[in-house]
């Protein structure tokens, strides 16, 4: 009875170690994939962002946000829509 329960607590570690070294070598392999991906994005940089200017009316700002008229009210309109596209799904 003592011999089987050994073999079984010796497969059990040898199960155990087996395990933790695949996760080990699968970590290590995904670390040394990012290191290599930020090395290759340093060494290659995308291309430069443009950013667009909106040139606002100081006329129409809003004094709390900046924004105008419009565009809060564009905003407004999109979240509940989105809030009401949401709400129909579920």
């Amino acid at each position: 009875m003592q011999s089987s329960i050994s073999d079984i607590l010796v497969e059990a570690a040898t199960l155990m170690v087996v395990g933790m070294s695949v996760v080990f070598v699968f970590l290590a392999m995904l670390i040394g994939a990012i290191q290599l991906i930020a090395f290759i994005n340093t060494k290659l940089p995308d291309e430069a962002v443009t950013s667009h200017n909106i040139k606002r009316n100081s006329t129409n700002a809003v004094k709390a946000g900046g924004a105008n008229q419009n565009e809060s009210g564009a905003i407004t309109a999109a979240i509940s829509a989105a809030v009401n596209q949401y709400r129909k799904s579920r």
